[in-house]
């Protein structure tokens, strides 16, 4: 996991097809599809944390992966992550107050 990170932080975001994006985009489709059971509880915290980070700098695809994750993430670890919920809602206000301006362009 902790590999899965050191990449997804220290490789730049990708903004066309290239090696580089193949390999953010792939490592956010595992962690995508990894079982939100008990083995993935210890590293909700830090998932989370980086989609986060992830949401306001990498592009629509991978962005787009990253809601899922952080969606999933909240449905099976609630009481564990309940603190970050207001950070997320903060994104999603942000988002919403510059629709109109994303939409003009």
């Amino acid at each position: 996991f902790a590999g899965f990170c050191r990449v997804l932080e220290t490789v730049p975001p990708q903004f066309v097809e290239g090696p580089a994006q193949k390999l953010r985009n792939t490592l956010l489709e595992i962690l995508n599809r990894l079982p939100n059971n008990e083995n993935l509880r210890p590293h909700a915290g830090q998932t989370l944390q980086l989609c986060m980070a992830l949401l306001d700098k990498d592009n629509e695809e991978n962005a787009v992966l990253c809601l899922r994750i952080i969606f999933d993430l909240h449905k099976n670890f609630r009481p564990s992550l309940e603190k970050e919920v207001q950070p997320f809602l903060d994104f999603v206000q942000q988002v919403y107050a510059t629709l109109p301006a994303t939409v003009k362009r």
